[in-house]
């Protein structure tokens, strides 16, 4: 339908559509859709603030926390620690990590394997 138009083009087309069809001109610095985007109105959207989230791997939490892999998945699964599955892999957000860390004593949970002299 509208193949072969620039961006300029298009803006100029809809302000004529809509002079004619309200009989007013457009305030400057409006802006048009197409689709759901902007279009050629000179003016820069905000786009959308980026996740500044930083997630950590299953082997980076492990050594910060100072527990094997086992561990680890096994205070996942008891919901001491949130983890977050990404395409096929498990990530922790790091500042959970960091928290868990000022919130509980990791090294003073029970594990198994009775006692063991220090």
């Amino acid at each position: 339908m509208f193949t072969g138009l620039s961006l300029g083009d298009l803006k100029d087309f809809f302000t004529e559509i809509f002079e004619e069809q309200f009989g007013r001109k457009l305030e400057s610095g409006s802006e048009f859709y197409f689709n759901g985007l902007p279009i050629g109105n000179g003016k820069k959207s905000n786009p959308a603030p980026k996740d500044t989230t930083v997630y950590l791997t299953r082997g980076e939490v492990s050594k910060q926390l100072q527990i094997s892999l086992p561990t680890l998945h096994n205070y996942t699964k008891e919901g001491l620690i949130k983890s977050y599955r990404m395409g096929g892999k498990v990530r922790y957000k790091a500042e959970e990590i960091e928290l868990a860390l000022t919130e509980r004593n990791f090294n003073a949970v029970n594990r198994k394997g009775g006692n063991r002299a220090a």
